[in-house]
């Protein structure tokens, strides 16, 4: 014999389509569509297609909370089973296009690091 199911409380009379009562993601789901909006232009660009956005991808799997990531070149190359100049014309074609920020990794032996440029900044040249 199933137990009785509980009443559920009075509904609000408000609705959720207001804009004091509106539902902000979590920050996880944030970071989330960021890199995936990030994945959508990348795709949309015909100068990224192939081993760019193989490259762009295994970056984009590998960053933290913090939006920041430091796979080696090395390391990207052996995943993607390409050269290691290939992978590093992709990283520089993509910082190029302003898809990632680089921190140089400071000493040979210590990676760089890749970071998500905002979609919304326009570069000005």
């Amino acid at each position: 014999m199933r137990p009785p199911v509980a009443a559920r409380g009075p509904r609000s009379e408000k609705s959720l389509d207001s804009k004091s009562e509106r539902i902000t993601p979590a920050p996880e789901m944030q970071r989330t569509r960021r890199r995936f909006a990030l994945w959508r232009a990348i795709n949309r660009d015909p100068a990224c297609r192939g081993l760019p956005a193989a490259v762009a991808w295994e970056i984009l799997d590998r960053m933290g909370a913090n939006d920041r990531s430091w796979p080696s070149a090395a390391r990207l190359a052996a995943d993607l089973s390409a050269s290691q100049r290939a992978v590093q014309r992709a990283i520089a074609l993509l910082v190029s296009k302003n898809y990632f920020l680089v921190s140089p990794g400071g000493r040979p032996g210590n990676p760089n690091s890749y970071a998500l440029k905002s979609l919304t900044t326009s570069s000005t040249s």
